[in-house]
This record gives structure tokens, sequence and C-alpha cells, in this order.
């Protein structure tokens, strides 16, 4: 079992069983037992909200003997702890299934790990190093200054043209006596 750290320090156990592959698919439906079902593997690869949702099924007998709810679960959770939550949660998935003998399920948990942190890495690399990209918010910063001083400098134009426009409207009229 490899663990991991909330914001507050406490140490929380990633570790698969059949007992806790059966007792996580009884209590929320994360079929563990099949990645590949519904593209469950890729899902919790990719979406961290309902990866989120998956951890907490896995740690929520450790919490229940720690008094954590599971909002106050995902309140300790900030971006580096569910990061090495996650790492260590296909590391261990995959671990669980080579020891069965499954090495085909374990490899694919490892490869989808895989091509999901070589993806982020090369985005990463993509963002960082694009001349275009970095330029963008600058250019777009500068085209809606120049455009708004544009219509800023003709706002006096239109005030004064809109009051000549009352002006002309308005209907001078004597009460009847």
């Amino acid at each position: 079992m490899k663990t991991f750290k909330d914001n507050t320090g406490h140490e929380w156990q990633i570790g698969f069983s059949i007992g806790s592959m059966k007792r996580i698919k009884t209590d929320s439906g994360f079929d563990l037992m099949d990645p590949e079902k519904d593209n469950l593997g890729a899902r919790l690869a990719s979406d961290i909200i309902y990866f989120w949702e998956a951890l907490w099924h896995i740690v929520s007998p450790q919490a229940a003997v720690a008094s954590v709810s599971a909002e106050e679960f995902g309140e300790r959770m900030g971006p580096d702890c569910l990061v090495a939550a996650h790492d260590l949660f296909f590391a261990e998935w995959a671990k669980f299934f080579h020891q069965l003998r499954r090495p085909s399920v374990g490899t694919s948990i490892d490869k989808i790990h895989e091509l999901k942190t070589r993806a982020a890495a090369i985005l990463k690399k993509t963002l960082d190093e694009d001349q275009t990209l970095q330029s963008f918010p600058q250019q777009f910063a500068d085209q809606l200054d120049a455009e708004l001083h544009e219509q800023m400098a003709k706002l006096p134009a239109m005030l004064s043209a809109a009051m000549n426009d009352e002006m002309v409207n308005v209907k001078v009229t004597t009460p009847a006596q």
C-alpha cells in the first residue's frame, strides 16, 4: 500500500484487495475490476472530479476511523495532494492486476496513466514555447485598449448629439386656462 498526505498532513493509504474492490463497487458503482467498462480507466485519468469521487470511496473506511466526512476530505485535497493521490492510485491499481496475473489489464492501466501524463507534459511545453499563444493575451489587451479609447473619444459627440435630439423633440406647451 502506498500513502499520500492531505493538506493537514494526514496520511491516507491507497491499496487494493479483492475485498476492497467489491466494497467500492457495492458502495459506489465504480467497478475497478473492469477498467474498460464505460471507459472507466480513461475517465478516471482525465476527469479529476470523477477520480476524487472514486478516491473518496477508496479511503472512506479510513475516513470513518478518523471522523472525516466526504466534504472535509474534499476540502483537505489541494491540487498537489490530488495529483499525488492520482499517481499513486494508478500505480496501485495496475499493480493489483499485475499481481493477479492479469498483465494485460495492468499494462492497459499503466498505459492510460502514462498517455495522460505525457499529453499533459506536451500541452504544457507547447503552451510555454508557442510565441503566438504567449503574445495573444497582450495582443488582445492592446486591441481592446485601442477599441476602448476610440469609443471613449466618440462619447462626448454622441452625448451632445443625444442631448440635441432630446431638445428638438421637446414640445413646449402651455397649460390650458
